[in-house]
This record gives C-alpha cells, sequence and structure tokens, in this order.
C-alpha cells in the first residue's frame, strides 16, 4: 500500500512547483492536453489529479511504458494518443 499522501508531498515540493499549479502557464498546458488527447470530459478532473500524482511524485513510472500503461488504464485512450503523451 502506497503510504504517500498528497498533503506531504505538496507541502515537501519546492515553493516553484506549488506555485507553478496554480500558475497560467499549467492551465494553459492543462487545457492543451484535454484539447490535443480528446480527454473525455468526465475525466477532466481524474486528469488534473493524474498530473498532479506525476508533479508531486505520488505516482512515479519505472518506465515509459509503465506510464502509458496508466495512462490507457485511466483515461481509456488508444495506444497511439497514450503514447503520444507519455
Amino acid at each position: 500500500m502506497n503510504n504517500i499522501n498528497f498533503l506531504d508531498q505538496y507541502i515537501s515540493a519546492p515553493q516553484s512547483v506549488r506555485d507553478f499549479i496554480f500558475s497560467d502557464e499549467y492551465y494553459s498546458y492543462l487545457e492543451e492536453y484535454l484539447r490535443k488527447f480528446e480527454i473525455d470530459p468526465i475525466k477532466e478532473t481524474d486528469f488534473v489529479y493524474f498530473l498532479q500524482d506525476l508533479i508531486f511524485k505520488l505516482f512515479v513510472p519505472k518506465s515509459i511504458m509503465e506510464l502509458k500503461d496508466e495512462i490507457i488504464r485511466r483515461f481509456n485512450l488508444e495506444e497511439t494518443k497514450a503514447n503520444q503523451m507519455a
């Protein structure tokens, strides 16, 4: 079981990382990905949480393949899109 929690990771992250997730740059990046990869609107919140898991290292894939497989599992994307996103 993963004992890492978001709050602990958020608090221990550098201030620049914490600031980034509230920045216009982050939201532009987020919107671009939602549009480019045609993330289902129902899954948009899940996608935000997924990015935060990556940013704050709650999910640290051991390889690009593991990242791709997680993207496919969470967002039901075809393999080509999942590869591009990974």
